[in-house]
């Protein structure tokens, strides 16, 4: 089949990088089954998931009249939802022992609570892992999970609002 824009440029970073063991696919990633031989033995899973796009540099600057559209508390919990089932389907993997989660956006709804929620109903099998430990800017205090992720913004790190949590296996 012919690569999609976004398959061309996964394969173009993973080449970069020097990596070797990554197979990017071009699917509805809710429809792939973990527990097929294809997928069975994965151990570590990216999940940025579609998002508002809203610590985008771009975006930021757009006008004022986008502004409410892109703060609507319903089409947030909609992402929210839709980020959150992603990320655990991710974590259903038999053999996932780290999943990366990461937005582009700046609301508390797609980052910290999409991570706090999935986490409490994975904890027994998950748990975060704090990042960087000596990057100053973490995710938002009043959630608990907010002290082990990564949020940057155009204010603080002069680059695009990104946030980044890391759910790692738990040893028994």
């Amino acid at each position: 089949g012919e690569f999609g824009v976004d398959h061309v440029l996964v394969a173009t970073l993973v080449i970069r990088a020097g990596a070797s063991c990554i197979q990017a696919e071009l699917k509805d990633f809710l429809q792939v089954d973990p527990k097929q031989p294809a997928y069975k033995d994965v151990r570590y899973l990216l999940v940025d998931p579609s998002c508002s796009g809203s610590g985008i540099a771009g975006r930021l600057d757009e006008g004022l009249e986008n502004d409410d559209v892109r703060n609507d508390k319903s089409r947030l919990q909609k992402l929210a939802n839709f980020q959150a089932k992603i990320l655990k389907h991710a974590l259903s993997f038999p053999s996932a022992e780290r999943v990366v989660y990461s937005t582009c956006s700046v609301h508390e709804e797609e980052n910290e609570c999409v991570v706090q929620d999935v986490l409490g109903q994975v904890e027994g099998s998950f748990e975060l892992e704090e990042l960087l430990p000596s990057f100053e800017h973490r995710g938002l205090e009043k959630f608990g999970v907010g002290k082990k992720c990564i949020r940057m913004s155009a204010e603080t790190d002069a680059t695009h609002g990104f946030f980044v949590a890391c759910f790692v296996k738990r040893r028994e």
